[in-house]
């Protein structure tokens, strides 16, 4: 069953970054994206490529042989390795559009990418030293498609 799981979630992932692609090519309007915007693109290729490689990653090995714990494990802190640093740069692009009122953001949204990468990271270095078992990922990783569906609702209906 953690392999269906773990292919779905990658799948997920993919359809995510395949429609934001897709909306941000051929989104109408005048096509011009501001930061805020583009900082909200970054992101959600972000999510989408976490999920997708610490996934991959979590089947590779497993399919490879190890045990499912050492897979979930490595996959997890893969996903981190990913995570920590982009958000280190995201999180503080953030703060500054949510100080911005010309940025069609607000504090609460920048809470909740606070709450969300915060969250993502506690499940993903929790399973690599605590847990090793596939259910910290799938919170992570629902997590993270949840942020960036948000994230990809923001994009199309924005308002410039």
């Amino acid at each position: 069953m953690q392999t269906e799981t773990f292919s779905l979630l990658a799948e997920l992932a993919l359809g995510l970054a395949g429609f934001t692609g897709v909306a941000a090519a051929f989104g109408g309007r005048d096509r011009v994206y501001s930061e805020a915007d583009r900082s909200r693109l970054q992101a959600i290729f972000l999510a989408a490529g976490c999920v997708l490689v610490g996934s991959l990653c979590a089947l590779t090995l497993t399919a490879a042989g190890w045990s499912s714990g050492q897979s979930h494990r490595w996959g997890g802190l893969l996903a981190a390795a990913i995570l920590i640093p982009t958000f280190y740069n995201l999180l503080p692009q953030a703060y500054a559009f949510a100080r911005d009122p010309d940025a069609s953001t607000s504090f609460w949204i920048f809470g909740f990418a606070l709450a969300q990468a915060i969250v993502s990271v506690l499940f993903l270095a929790g399973n690599f030293i605590v847990w090793r078992e596939a259910w910290p990922l799938f919170a992570a990783f629902s997590v993270q498609l949840t942020w960036g569906l948000f994230l990809f609702a923001r994009i199309l209906t924005r308002n410039k």
